[in-house]
């Protein structure tokens, strides 16, 4: 792209909506790179049913329309500012779901681009050399995992279907008994004669709401790239909860495609 003066303007591809059950890919200027941060070349972005919501138009967030999507993301480091160490440079990172306590796609804008421009403070340096989609999940696991381990009477757990896999590896990992109750709710086994906690966990942009007997939990706020839990990732059946799309063939897929895609799992946009 050039100006009307004559000078080139670096672009990048983001995936987008305007929040009227329309998706598409669009081209953006580049960010300004201030002295604290870093740029990424992101790799794969992970599509979550927040993204969904906001697709549809029933969460509008608070970043000016057309929204860039994706909360979470995984990329390498290609430029840096003033006051950012050189050693940083070309370090592989993930990104996200949140930055100085902000979401992802909804305080801010979403990760789903080729390049984004955040503070350093606000990237996990991975020390796997390969980008696998797997890790996208980290957070949610390391979330689910530390919401479950809190749980001291029976609960019933209701959530997305998506998380089915998730929230049952970590039942696991924590050798908590647990029964499944259709696809969208399992049931914990305690001996505890209590009325059974409420537990709804969810891609929610709004934080935790915990009260006596019913815990509201977004797996997207107040967690992180968790390296104690990666090592559980190989257990879960990755193929039931992930897809992976090329953001080239968006536009030729369609949205109907998509939308029945998410729906039913988490999809990895890579770049």
């Amino acid at each position: 792209m050039v100006n009307h003066i004559g000078y080139h303007i670096l672009t990048a591809s983001c995936v987008r909506t305007h929040g009227k059950k329309d998706l598409e890919v669009a081209e953006y200027p580049f960010e300004v790179l201030y002295p604290k941060e870093v740029l990424i070349r992101v790799k794969r972005a992970l599509l979550t049913p927040l993204d969904l919501h906001i697709i549809n138009g029933e969460i509008v967030p608070k970043t000016s329309s057309p929204y860039i999507l994706s909360s979470i993301a995984l990329g390498v480091i290609v430029d840096k500012g003033v006051n950012v160490q050189n050693s940083i440079m070309g370090k592989y990172v993930a990104i996200g779901p949140e930055c100085e306590n902000k979401l992802f796609a909804y305080d801010v804008k979403g990760l789903a681009r080729t390049y984004v421009a955040v503070s350093i403070n606000c990237v996990e340096t991975l020390f796997n050399k390969r980008l696998e989609s797997a890790l996208l999940i980290t957070p949610l696991l390391n979330k689910v995992i530390n919401v479950l381990r809190t749980i001291e009477r029976g609960a019933t757990i209701a959530f997305d279907s998506c998380l089915f896999n998730i929230i049952s590896q970590a039942l696991n990992i924590l050798n908590i008994q647990y029964s499944a109750i259709g696809e969208h709710t399992l049931e914990v086994i305690c001996s505890s004669k209590e009325d059974n906690t409420k537990i709804n966990i969810s891609f929610d942009y709004r934080e935790d709401i915990i009260t006596d007997n019913a815990w509201n939990i977004s797996c997207l706020r107040n967690t992180s790239f968790n390296y104690n839990v990666i090592k559980y990732l190989d257990k879960i059946r990755l193929h039931e909860i992930l897809t992976e799309i090329s953001v080239d063939d968006i536009d030729n897929l369609g949205l109907e495609f998509l939308v029945e895609e998410m729906r039913r799992k988490l999809v990895v946009v890579t770049f």
